[in-house]
Order: structure tokens, then sequence, then C-alpha cells
């Protein structure tokens, strides 16, 4: 899940996220922990994880998006003052 906030988007993030709760449900049906307080304290841990990773990778992007356009605007000022200076 860390993989897919540092490297994926927020929608990767759920996919990975949703994935990692079926497979703990599926994980705990030979287990017979089915609506058990010891299942849902997995669940909702997991899903306050995903949520969290799901933030922080949409935060990544935003901040990656900003940078951007801070980096074409400061190639643009730089492209003008050279015609200028001309």
């Amino acid at each position: 899940m860390h993989l897919a906030t540092i490297w994926g988007s927020r929608r990767d993030v759920l996919v990975v996220g949703g994935f990692v709760l079926a497979v703990t449900l599926l994980l705990s049906w030979p287990a017979q922990l089915w609506w058990t307080a010891h299942q849902l304290l997995h669940l909702v841990a997991l899903a306050g994880v995903t949520a969290r990773c799901a933030v922080m990778a949409d935060r990544r992007s935003l901040d990656q998006t900003r940078a951007a356009v801070a980096q074409a605007r400061l190639a643009h000022a730089t492209d003008s003052s050279r015609c200028r200076s001309s």
C-alpha cells in the first residue's frame, strides 16, 4: 500500500486498499473470525490506513502538479527575458 501511496494515484491506493480488505475478509473465514471484534478491529484499521494513504497520494499528486506549473512559469519567464535582452 505504501508503494501505491508513493508512486500511484489516489485511485491506485484505493484499489490496493480494497484488495487488502478483501483478502483480510477471505483469510478470516478459515479462522472463523467472521463478525467478531477482532475482525472488525482489523477492518477498521485497514480502512483507516487506506484512507490516510489515499489522502497522502492525493496531496503528493497536487504538490507535483504545483511544482510542474511553477517550473513552467519559471521557464517561460526565463525565455521571455532572453528574448528581450537579444
